[in-house]
């Protein structure tokens, strides 16, 4: 064979292989970026779905007094479970403020809603503003809103949530 022939040869299959190599190369590449596909999940979860408090029949109340706020929901039918968070500003304390805290401070109270199975409302107890030791309760002052999310769970145990503000 001449010495031509062998070197187009060689060429030819390092040529292959590159093409060979190189397909490889972005066949591999495509399937790593795409998620493998479930025939189940129709929709990607981004967190729980919202709904309007009208949706449930939630009303946030406060106490006349400002210190306390309680909650209903009107609509339990198909609801399994209920979770809140109420968050509001209060002014810090003067030892807050005097260990360099600002002058508002963000406070909350979480708790898990106690209802019975075909129960069609429910009703919270009154909920202190402010905080609670052997029985003495300190309301917080400059309060000028409420905000309350609950975390509903349906007895498909789809989970949704709900928030709703209270000027005080």
């Amino acid at each position: 064979m001449p010495k031509n022939k062998i070197t187009l040869s060689i060429i030819g299959v390092i040529i292959l292989l590159f093409i060979l190599g190189g397909g490889y190369f972005l066949f591999t590449r495509q399937s790593a970026s795409k998620p493998p596909a479930d025939k189940n999940q129709s929709v990607i979860d981004n967190g729980p779905e919202d709904l309007s408090p009208g949706d449930i029949g939630l009303t946030l109340t406060a106490s006349q007094n400002k210190k306390q706020v309680k909650f209903s929901i009107d609509k339990l039918s198909g609801i399994k479970a209920v979770a809140y968070q109420i968050t509001y500003e209060a002014d810090s304390t003067k030892q807050e403020i005097s260990e360099g805290g600002d002058p508002k401070i963000q406070r909350g109270i979480i708790g898990d809603v106690k209802f019975k199975s075909g129960d069609s409302s429910y009703e919270s107890p009154w909920i202190d503003l402010g905080s609670a030791s052997k029985n003495v309760v300190r309301y917080d002052s400059g309060v000028d809103s409420v905000t309350i999310l609950l975390k509903i769970t349906k007895d498909n145990n789809k989970v949704f949530q709900v928030e709703d503000k209270l000027n005080l």
